[in-house]
């Protein structure tokens, strides 16, 4: 998915949330864009929330800090929970373009899908005005 991104929109470096560190043998989305992007010579930055000093509020308060301190001018989203939501609100909010993927997810009770989203991205939110030199205006 990132690869499909990637090949229309050129990703200069990918900003995550280090979920892996928090979440033990759970390898998430963060995890693997930063895999993606150490396979593809791209840079990466991972930074992780201080739990321990803000409790439930960290979560929240990193994915501002990512936005505020490296200005991003896209958001690629996976299916996730609260977090995930956090961000996509924080990152519209500043006006920052989001890409949202959404993907089939299979009921465990019947195997049937209980939502028949395919792989394809979708747009949410805002698109920044950009200045003359791309800026954001």
């Amino acid at each position: 998915m990132l690869d499909a991104f990637h090949a229309k929109h050129t990703i200069a470096g990918v900003i995550e949330g280090g979920s892996d560190a928090v979440a033990g043998e759970y390898y998430g989305a963060d995890y693997w864009a930063r895999m993606w992007a150490k396979a593809h010579g791209i840079p990466s930055i991972t930074e992780f929330a201080d739990w321990d000093r803000f409790g439930r509020w960290a979560g929240p308060k990193r994915n501002k800090e990512m936005i505020d301190k490296y200005d991003p001018e896209a958001v690629i989203a996976f299916p996730g929970g609260a977090g995930t939501a956090n961000t996509i609100k924080q990152a519209c909010a500043a006006g920052i373009d989001v890409t949202r993927w959404l993907m089939k997810i299979e009921s465990e009770r019947n195997g049937k899908p209980r939502r028949a989203d395919n792989l394809q991205p979708g747009r949410i939110g805002t698109v920044a005005d950009r200045g003359e030199g791309g800026e954001r205006t």
